[in-house]
């Protein structure tokens, strides 16, 4: 009894030391990428997994159409990048909380290179090598907080060095937004065609997109080196700035203190659920 009291107790304790507007938010963006995602299964992931996905049913066939108009609408492109830029920004912003921004950098780094096994892997059984992922999201934000780490120890005794950090960032984002959106885009889907060490360079620069999540070191690293400005900036107290009192603890704010695993996992989660779901309607596999 008294054990489960003291770990209840710590829990609460690391609770009154987290910022609720940024669990909260995290919360939110993590909930729409994973809404966003489903439109993807749906669109690409299961008509590829399920041979007769796109013409068994008529409601498949209508789902499977909606799901590539949403995707590939420009109102959803637009507001991803919006999105995206806020989960970026709150991903700094945590980053100026930590204590040990290389261990934390490194362990995602792990995860990543495991993800690209995987997809690597899965592209094989399913013929379909464009879903290989060679320098993902999670792969641009681990190399973005070992960056972070490396300058941290740089510029410990720098007065005022959250400013170095925004520009930096803005430098990033202004050079990678000119790769991304003005120099002519290379669709490469898969490695084979080139040596593994040149085209991992050329997508972390954001000159190629590879595979099925591609996101330039530049352009998205350097919008988690602006959050780590705001996070020195405006938390240097580590204490909320929207809410008073306790830490609210609700559905939101916990995926928002565990968005990685949910990021992580939940793709995962829905392709399993929705292949079970198809296989008991008579779906079969693309094998």
């Amino acid at each position: 009894m008294q054990l489960k009291l003291e770990k209840r107790n710590a829990f609460y304790q690391r609770l009154k030391s987290r910022i609720t507007e940024i669990d909260l938010l995290r919360g939110i963006v993590v909930i729409i990428m994973m809404l966003d995602h489903v439109a993807y299964d749906f669109g690409y992931n299961l008509p590829s997994i399920f041979y007769n996905f796109p013409n068994k049913y008529q409601f498949t066939i209508e789902l499977a159409n909606f799901s590539r108009k949403f995707w590939n609408w420009q109102v959803r492109v637009n507001v991803r990048y919006f999105i995206l830029m806020i989960f970026l920004l709150l991903t700094g912003i945590s980053c100026s909380f930590s204590r040990n921004n290389l261990k934390r950098g490194i362990k995602l780094m792990i995860v990543a290179l495991f993800i690209s096994v995987v997809t690597y892997v899965f592209g094989k059984i399913i013929q379909n090598r464009q879903v290989t992922i060679i320098f993902g999201i999670l792969h641009c934000i681990a190399l973005s907080i070992i960056l972070i780490a490396g300058l941290e120890l740089l510029l410990q005794k720098v007065p005022n060095n959250e400013w170095i950090y925004l520009a930096l960032g803005l430098v990033m984002v202004v050079v990678g937004a000119v790769i991304l959106f003005i120099y002519p885009k290379i669709q490469f889907g898969f490695y084979g065609d080139e040596p593994f060490i040149p085209l991992l360079l050329k997508s972390m620069v954001g000159i190629l997109e590879t595979g099925s999540d591609c996101y330039s070191l530049l352009f998205y690293g350097g919008q988690i080196f602006i959050g780590v400005f705001i996070g020195k900036r405006f938390y240097k107290d580590k204490k909320s700035l929207f809410f008073k009192g306790e830490y609210k603890n609700n559905l939101i704010t916990f995926i928002g203190r565990h968005s990685l695993f949910f990021y992580i996992s939940h793709q995962v989660v829905f392709l399993i659920v929705f292949s079970i779901i198809l296989l008991c309607f008579g779906f079969t596999f693309n094998i």
